[in-house]
């Protein structure tokens, strides 16, 4: 069978429109046990690491590795910059994940100053993912209850649109259309990848990631219920073949 239709994502006939909007891509790519993370935008941003993070050949999702943690002072960083001053528009940050035990941890934070910042988190106590803004002062919203399994991948998307929050895991809502109460504008940041740095307590992930991608101005999944599980790794060219999409496009069926 063939055929073409524009798909909710805006991927049309393998085309991503939205590429130049990626503020952040990280396939976590590499040879084992490299710490060299290439940041595979447009913007080529250098991300720097701490702790034992390092490239996994071993436990990848897509490619030829992912970024692996100990949960013992790990991180990736970014420092502040004006990619990721989001104001109060549109976003996408999207990931695969896996973690090797139970506990707290961090995946984004977005760091704008002291007691000002927007991360994604999981709470192990409330057994959700959370999304935390503090403008000086701070809220909380959470995702409907999630018991994540030890050594699977997940594919997580949080979403900002219309100054409403969302967060899909494995393509199903566990948040829908949420506020909060502190509308963040968001100015120059820095990016922690995997921790809640600078804080303490701060939650580092025990686990693996693979492609990261972040992007600035666009709600790619709008207010969908359900989005497909991306099949491949996310492109690096703006040219993304759509299979695996959800839906018939060019000859393929997903």
């Amino acid at each position: 069978m063939s055929g073409k239709m524009m798909l909710t994502s805006k991927i049309i006939n393998g085309y991503d429109e939205y590429y130049d909007n990626v503020v952040l891509l990280l396939h976590g790519d590499g040879t084992n046990g490299s710490t060299v993370f290439t940041d595979s935008s447009k913007y080529n941003q250098v991300v720097s690491y701490r702790g034992n993070a390092n490239i996994s050949t071993a436990n990848l999702k897509f490619g030829s590795g992912a970024i692996s943690y100990d949960g013992n002072g790990d991180d990736l960083y970014i420092p502040s910059t004006a990619n990721f001053a989001m104001g109060t528009g549109d976003f996408t940050c999207e990931l695969y994940f896996k973690v090797n035990l139970q506990h707290n941890f961090y995946l984004l934070n977005f760091n704008v100053a002291a007691g000002k910042r927007m991360a994604l988190e999981y709470s192990l106590t409330d057994r959700s993912f959370n999304i935390f803004s503090g403008n000086n002062t701070s809220t909380i919203i959470k995702s409907s209850i999630v018991d994540l399994v030890v050594g699977k991948y997940y594919y997580i998307v949080m979403q900002r649109y219309n100054n409403l929050y969302y967060i899909w895991l494995d393509g199903k809502s566990i948040m829908h259309g949420a506020t909060l109460s502190v509308v963040m504008n968001w100015t120059n940041s820095q990016l922690n990848i995997g921790s809640a740095k600078p804080d303490a307590a701060s939650n580092y992930i025990n686990g693996y990631m693979d492609e990261v991608r972040i992007t600035k101005g666009v709600a790619r999944y709008k207010d969908s219920s359900y989005i497909k599980i991306q099949d491949r790794p996310w492109d690096n060219n703006g040219k993304e073949t759509a299979v695996g999409i959800g839906v018939l496009v060019a000859g393929y069926k997903a």
